[in-house]
């Protein structure tokens, strides 16, 4: 009978673990595309955009803080748009 409660509890925070892992997935890659947009000035698109890591910075976490701090690794790639500007490669175009 104990043997069975440590499973579902042990079950129920590995689900956790997952849904957090999700959210913090869907909100690097949200607010990094949001980012990179704006500092591409719309001359290039996003055609690639990847969370290859996420690691928690446990060393950081300071008392009084009710969150956690990660670090997220990104691959991305990106190709010109129709959209250009006489000082973006200027030399290009």
């Amino acid at each position: 009978m104990v043997f069975l409660i440590c499973c579902t509890v042990s079950g129920s925070f590995a689900l956790a673990d997952e849904t957090t892992d999700r959210q913090i997935n869907e909100s690097a890659l949200r607010e990094t595309r949001d980012i990179m947009s704006r500092e591409l000035f719309g001359h290039y698109d996003i055609t690639n955009l990847v969370v290859l890591k996420i690691e928690a910075l446990q060393d950081r976490i300071h008392r009084g803080r009710d969150y956690g701090l990660v670090t997220v690794t990104l691959r991305f790639s990106t190709k010109r748009n129709a959209t250009k500007h006489p000082s973006l490669n200027a030399a290009c175009v």
